[in-house]
C-alpha cells in the first residue's frame, strides 16, 4: 500500500517523507519528476511520481484533523494544502509504475475549508465524482476510484463553483477480491458435492463448513485439489449418519466456507 501526503508541514518546500505512528507518508510538492516512491513501511518502491499544476496554500489546515471514519488512514500531519481553483480538470499528481495487470483502488480525501464547495476529481480522465463535505474535524468521507490495465493513475480535479478545493492525501492499494466458495450441486444428504475456490492465498484445507438460515452448522471432510481456483469434494451426511454423530441437518440457504 502507498499513503501520499500533499499537505506540509507549514512552510516547508521540500520533498521528503512523513511519519505517522503506524505508517510512512510520500510527501507530494510542486515540481516533481519521476520522485522515487516508498511503501507503507518505507520500502523503496519501483513507483514514481511527478506533479502537474499543483499549487500549494500556506496553512490553511488548522487545526490537523484528526479523522474516525473513512479518512482514518491519514493520521500523518502537515498545514499547507495542495489546491486547485480552477472550473477544468488539470492534472495534480501521477503515479506510475503500477502493475498493470492489477486492479488498484485510488483512495482520495479531499478538504474544504468553508461549506458550499465542492471538489471534482477523476482518474486518468474517467468517471467523475464530487466531495462536498466542510470543515470535517474528525469524520471524513474519501473518494475511492477502482482503475485496472494500467502502469499509471493521473490525479485531475477541479472546483466546481470558483473557490480553492484541497487534496489533503491520497493512497493506491491493490483490490484483492475476497475468497469465494461456490457449489452448483444440490447438497441433498448422501450426495458427493463439488466446491469452487477461488480467490485463496493459499491453499485451503478440509473440513468445509456449512452453515444453512437457521444457523446450524456441520463440517464436512473434503478432499482439495488444484492450485487456484482450488476443487473440494465431498459427501454430505446421510440422514442415518446425521443422527448417530447427532448434527443437524440444514435447511434453507447455506453458506459454505474453507479455511487456509
Amino acid at each position: 500500500m502507498y499513503y501520499f501526503h500533499t499537505n506540509l508541514p507549514v512552510g516547508d518546500s521540500s520533498r521528503d517523507t512523513i511519519s505517522s505512528a503506524t505508517k510512512q507518508f510520500n510527501e507530494v510538492v510542486t515540481g516533481m519528476s519521476a520522485a522515487a516512491v516508498v511503501d507503507e513501511s518505507n520500502a523503496a518502491t519501483s513507483l514514481t511520481m511527478t506533479t502537474g499544476t499543483l499549487q500549494v496554500f500556506s496553512g490553511v489546515l488548522n487545526p490537523i484533523p484528526t479523522y474516525t471514519d473513512d479518512a482514518a488512514w491519514d493520521d500523518g500531519g502537515g498545514g499547507d494544502l495542495a489546491y486547485t481553483s480552477s472550473t477544468t480538470f488539470s492534472e495534480l499528481v501521477s503515479v506510475g509504475g503500477l502493475d498493470a495487470g492489477k486492479t488498484w483502488i485510488v483512495e482520495l480525501n479531499p478538504y474544504l475549508s468553508a461549506t458550499g464547495r465542492t471538489f471534482v476529481a477523476n482518474i486518468n480522465g474517467g468517471t467523475e465524482q464530487e466531495f462536498t463535505q466542510a470543515k470535517a474535524a474528525t469524520t471524513a468521507n474519501t473518494l475511492r476510484f477502482t482503475v485496472s490495465g494500467t502502469a499509471s493513475v493521473a490525479i485531475n480535479a477541479k472546483t466546481k463553483y470558483n473557490s480553492n478545493v484541497y487534496l489533503k492525501s491520497f493512497r493506491i492499494y491493490e483490490d484483492v477480491p475476497s475468497p469465494a466458495v461456490a457449489t452448483t450441486d444440490t447438497l441433498s444428504p448422501g450426495t458427493e458435492f463439488t466446491l469452487t475456490a477461488t480467490n485463496f492465498a493459499s491453499a485451503p484445507v478440509s473440513p468445509a463448513t456449512l452453515t444453512d438460515s437457521q444457523g446450524s452448522t456441520i463440517t464436512v471432510p473434503v478432499t482439495i485439489s488444484g492450485s487456484g481456483p482450488y476443487t473440494a469434494v465431498g459427501t454430505m451426511p446421510t440422514l442415518a449418519e446425521a443422527v448417530t454423530a447427532g448434527t443437524s441437518l440444514l435447511f434453507g440457504d447455506v453458506t459454505i466456507e474453507l479455511s487456509t
